[in-house]
């Protein structure tokens, strides 16, 4: 099972052109886990890994017709990958071809 998902943005897909990808991470997992994993999974040779983590945002919820509460929604964090030069991932090349189409 694999608990790292590709983070596809209009952001990501400019930086993929950089050679630079972004992955949304569980909260434990190491640099150097998530550079193995990526470089199991696509079969690419990454150079550098950089964590940083995203706090959630606070927003209002009615709770009742007068009372409202403050809901947290939970932070993410997030990975870029950079790979070496000439390396690429299949599945924002995919994407960035289905956006340059429409």
């Amino acid at each position: 099972m694999n608990l790292i998902s590709a983070h596809k943005t209009e952001k990501c897909l400019a930086l993929s052109q950089q050679g630079t990808y972004m992955f949304q991470v569980p909260a434990g997992l190491s640099k150097q886990a998530i550079k193995a994993s990526i470089e199991q999974e696509f079969k690419v040779k990454v150079t550098g890994v950089t964590v940083t983590v995203r706090k959630g945002k606070v927003s209002r919820k009615m709770v009742t017709k007068r009372k409202a509460a403050n809901v947290t929604r939970p932070n993410t964090r997030l990975a870029y990958v950079h790979l070496a030069a000439g390396q690429t991932i299949p599945m924002f090349e995919e994407e960035k071809a289905k956006k340059e189409e429409a």
